[in-house]
């Protein structure tokens, strides 16, 4: 009587354990989506800021400051999360595409903002080139970091929308 017991008594313990783990994956997967999808909406804003036909140079400058200042705190925030060993992966992918934005894109884009109002076509072209690129490099860390993410749902029983 006294397996039964012990076993029943481990069975509610497991069963609260893995309740409280999955509230705290789902709250971490859900500050960290919340994060993200903040910083998409600004740094598309900026970017059009930056990018617009009749744009000024301190339009694009302002633009460039509130995106470089917006990935930092991105970066400070997710640096300060302690993800558990089944959120690491997803949570190193989203910092890998936050790292990229400040190290590629946005010193491409400070190159746009540079050459901007001026007629160099070559100049303008190959700077859109490279953005592109990197532009591309985003996309396919940010679908590795998407499927980190259902890797993560997977480990911890939780639904990803």
């Amino acid at each position: 009587m006294n397996k039964i017991k012990t076993l029943v008594l481990a069975a509610a313990a497991a069963v609260a354990f893995n309740s409280c783990t999955q509230q705290n994956a789902q709250k971490y997967n859900e500050t960290v989506v919340g994060l993200y999808a903040g910083y998409v909406n600004n740094f598309g804003n900026d970017v059009n800021k930056i990018t617009a036909e009749g744009s000024t140079k301190e339009n694009a400058d302002a633009a460039l400051k509130h995106m470089s200042s917006t990935t930092d705190s991105c970066l400070g925030v997710l640096n300060g999360l302690k993800p558990s060993d089944d959120a690491k992966d997803f949570h190193n992918k989203v910092v890998a595409v936050l790292n990229t934005v400040k190290t590629e894109a946005i010193p491409e884009l400070q190159k746009l903002a540079s050459i901007k109002g001026t007629d160099n076509v070559d100049e303008y072209n190959k700077v859109i080139d490279s953005y592109n690129a990197t532009s591309d490099k985003i996309s396919k860390l940010e679908d590795e970091a998407g499927k980190a993410q259902e890797a993560f749902a997977h480990k911890v029983g939780m639904k990803v929308q």
